[in-house]
């Protein structure tokens, strides 16, 4: 599997953990094709307003596994517990879909979700 995939996961977790926006958006290129949903493609000047949401994230829990990996492309399941700002426990998981360039920068991702 990918050593430069598990290392921008590895990056993504720590920052989502430490709520480093600046750092998460360091992770994608500019050029970026960024989805959180199939039909909602989010230009790269908007993505620190699509991750503001971690500032409300609490005791996070954040599991990444690489589960397919051809070239730079990659699946990962992934999964998200939280306690929100009242203190209840939320749990999401999906799948992420990631593109890598030469640079380790995520220049596609796609996020499926299942509540």
């Amino acid at each position: 599997m990918g050593e430069e995939i598990i290392l921008w996961l590895e990056k993504l977790k720590e920052y989502w953990l430490n709520k480093d926006i600046n750092k998460i958006i360091g992770l994608f290129d500019k050029s970026v094709s960024y989805y959180e949903s199939s039909s909602l493609k989010i230009p790269y000047e908007n993505l620190s307003n699509e991750w503001e949401v971690i500032n409300g994230q609490n005791n996070i829990f954040l599991e990444f596994d690489v589960f397919v990996s051809h070239k730079q492309k990659h699946a990962v399941i992934w999964k998200l517990e939280y306690l929100n700002n009242l203190g209840k426990k939320e749990s999401y998981s999906g799948t992420y879909l990631i593109e890598l360039n030469d640079e380790n920068l995520c220049t596609y991702f796609l996020q499926v979700c299942e509540e």
